[in-house]
C-alpha cells in the first residue's frame, strides 16, 4: 500500500476504504452479518492489523485523526514545528522525527510534483518556514525556491520521539521547536472553527453549513455536492 504513496493511489486507497466502510456500516444497520472471528483473523493475516473490541463510552471515530493540512499525516508534526521557527525567525539545519514517519513520508527534498511533495518532510519544511503550512494549492508544482531550501534541513530519526512529534534543530543541535502530537491528532483534536474551514477549503460553498445539522441524510449532503450518482448508490 506504501507504493502508492505520492501518486493518486494514496487518495483512491483512503477514498475508497472509507467509502466501503460507510457501506458496511449501512449493511450492518440493514441486518448484513459476517463470522466476526473468521473475519478478524483474515483481516490480520492481509494486513498485519488487528481486531480491537469497540471501547463502549468513546466511538471511534473520536480517535481519528482529521489533517489540518492537505498532506501526508506524518509529515503534520514537522509542518506545526516548523511554523512555530518561521515564527520566532529561527532557521532550523535539520529535522527530527520517529522512523514511522519517515516510512510513511519517505520522498526526499526534491519531489518530482505537486503529489510527491505531499510525502516529503523536507519539502513541507522548507515550505511552511518560507510561506507558512500548506493548502490544496500549494501542490499545483513544485517549488524550486523550497526545494532548494529542502536540500539543506537533514532528516533525522529518533525511536525515543512519539509517532507524530517533530524536533526542529539549528546548525549547532540546539532544539528550536517541538511538537509533541501535532494538530488533528486525537490528543489535539481540529477545533469547530477550524473543521469548517477544512469543509470549505475542500468543498467550497457547496458545502457551507453541512455540519450544522448532525442528523441531516447523508443522501441530501452528497446531493448538494453534487455527488447524486453515490447518493443513488
Amino acid at each position: 500500500m506504501r507504493a502508492a504513496f505520492g501518486s493518486d493511489g494514496k487518495a483512491l486507497q483512503v477514498g475508497w476504504a472509507a467509502a466501503a466502510g460507510a457501506r458496511a456500516a449501512r449493511l450492518a444497520r440493514a441486518g448484513a452479518r459476517v463470522p466476526l472471528e473468521a473475519a478478524a483473523r483474515g483481516f490480520a493475516e492481509a494486513t498485519g492489523g488487528t481486531y480491537a473490541e469497540p471501547v463502549a463510552d468513546r466511538p471511534a471515530i473520536e480517535l481519528n485523526w482529521i489533517k489540518a493540512w492537505p498532506c501526508c499525516l506524518q509529515t503534520h508534526g514537522a509542518i506545526e514545528a516548523a511554523e512555530r521557527a518561521r515564527a520566532a525567525g529561527a532557521e532550523p539545519a535539520a529535522v527530527v522525527v520517529h522512523p514511522l514517519s519517515l516510512q510513511a513520508a519517505a520522498v526526499g527534498a526534491e519531489p518530482e510534483d505537486g503529489l510527491q511533495a505531499k510525502f516529503s518532510i523536507p519539502y513541507l519544511t522548507a515550505y511552511t518556514l518560507m510561506h507558512g503550512p500548506p493548502a490544496i494549492a500549494s501542490f499545483g508544482r513544485v517549488d524550486p525556491d523550497v526545494a532548494r531550501r529542502a536540500a539543506a534541513i537533514e532528516v533525522r530519526t529518533d525511536r525515543g520521539l512519539l509517532e507524530s512529534e517533530a524536533v526542529l534543530l539549528d546548525a549547532d543541535g540546539e532544539e528550536l521547536a517541538r511538537v509533541r502530537a501535532a494538530r488533528g491528532s486525537p490528543e489535539r483534536p481540529l477545533g469547530e472553527e477550524a473543521l469548517r474551514d477544512k469543509l470549505a477549503d475542500l468543498g467550497g460553498e457547496r458545502l457551507a453549513g453541512a455540519l450544522d445539522d448532525p442528523g441531516r441524510p447523508a443522501a441530501e449532503l452528497l446531493e448538494v455536492a453534487g455527488l447524486r450518482a453515490l447518493a443513488d448508490g
